[in-house]
């Protein structure tokens, strides 16, 4: 990939859901790279430690899974970036919906972890 013709390398990284070996794995690129920034993670639990990171390093992370309202916070992520609505957004679109067709009931079936369980609250 170029930019302004000039070459940019990049570097996939697979987590194995510890958040430790998530932090160890983006050190480790970080010392040995001039990285100018992170895509992913998509787990809730690595896009706030990811997201920490990037505020402390001043590396811009840009999510294309993680929703979560809290990660919309400037003051304390303003590095963080995503490719797709926060919970907050994906709710109000919701209600507008209903509202539009006047609809009084619903029934929400979601995933059974931070993802599914943190949409399925905004929603209510």
């Amino acid at each position: 990939m170029t930019i302004g013709g000039e070459l940019i390398g990049w570097q996939v990284e697979k987590t194995t859901r510890n958040t430790i070996d998530v932090l160890e794995k983006t050190c480790r690129a970080v010392s040995v790279s001039n990285v100018v920034g992170i895509v992913g993670p998509a787990l809730l639990r690595e896009a706030h430690l990811i997201a920490a990171f990037g505020e402390k390093t001043g590396i811009p992370v840009i999510s294309y899974a993680a929703t979560d309202p809290n990660l919309s916070n400037r003051n304390v992520y303003p590095t963080f970036y995503r490719t797709i609505p926060s919970d907050n957004a994906a709710a109000s679109t919701l209600v507008k919906l209903f509202n539009r067709f006047k609809w009084t009931s619903c029934i929400i079936i979601y995933q059974n972890d931070a993802f599914g369980s943190n949409g399925a609250k905004t929603i209510k």
